[in-house]
């Protein structure tokens, strides 16, 4: 023990000498801060004569070193017109309207479509046939007379009384051809009533058929004949040289009949 603090009243001048020398050399006296006055009147540092870059854009923009080529900087593509500019689209123009077809012109005719039509209110329509007393069968029948005369070629085939329309559902004037005909027919507006060998001159329900003849005005607008001869006529005709002429005129004989057709 007594060891230990010789040693320490030896050591511990030196220590302080030490400690004093190096306070005093390192700066350890008491200092000041400056004052604002001082702090102002100091002179603000000098602004460097080059900017300050950052490394790496030093890197970049640094001159070519002498002898070492450098390429050439990609040249800037042309821009893309077709992409960037939508291409103009063609104009497209409507053709015109087709020209419009003209309306058809009424024909004349006891026919609206409807074969049910009531017989008398309907209208003839003229045949095409203007030369069927000389060429094909021409069929002459006189409402003054209740006759009918027939020709082939201009000559007499036959005649026959017959029974038009009567009184309120006369059989209508003009010329006619044939536009149907069958053998067992039955009217669809009177009753279902038979009409045999039924041979169409309208639309509207006129017809020549087979019937009960009385010489007189008796049908609903049709033209009855005998059995028999409606059953030769209706083998003797055809619908493209067949013309039956219904008129008001009187014909007793071929000659007249001739002569109102």
């Amino acid at each position: 023990m007594k060891r230990l603090v010789a040693v320490f009243l030896i050591a511990s001048p030196a220590w302080i000498a030490s400690g004093v020398a190096g306070w005093w050399l390192g700066g350890g006296r008491s200092r000041s801060l400056p004052s604002a006055a001082e702090f102002a009147s100091k002179p603000a540092p000098a602004a460097p004569s080059q900017p300050v870059q950052h490394p790496l854009v030093r890197m970049e923009t640094a001159a070519p070193k002498a002898g070492v080529p450098v390429a050439p900087p990609p040249p800037h593509a042309a821009p893309n017109l077709a992409m960037t500019a939508p291409a103009p689209q063609p104009k497209i123009i409507a053709p015109p309207p087709p020209p419009r077809a003209p309306a058809p012109e009424p024909i004349a005719s006891l026919g609206s479509t409807d074969v049910s039509a009531p017989e008398q209110a309907l209208a003839p329509a003229p045949a095409e046939t203007a030369t069927a007393s000389k060429e094909g069968v021409l069929i002459v029948v006189s409402l003054a007379s209740q006759k009918a005369f027939v020709f082939k070629d201009g000559e007499l085939w036959g005649s026959t009384a017959v029974s038009t329309g009567r009184k309120g559902k006369r059989t209508p004037v003009g010329r006619y051809t044939i536009l149907e005909k069958q053998v067992h027919h039955r009217s669809r507006t009177y009753d279902n009533a038979p009409m045999p060998y039924m041979q169409r001159l309208t639309w509207g329900g006129v017809a020549l058929h087979a019937g009960h003849v009385t010489g007189r005005p008796a049908s609903h607008g049709c033209i009855r004949l005998p059995r028999s001869f409606a059953k030769k006529l209706y083998n003797l005709t055809d619908f493209s040289s067949t013309t039956v002429v219904v008129t008001n005129k009187k014909a007793r004989s071929s000659d007249e009949a001739l002569g109102a057709a």
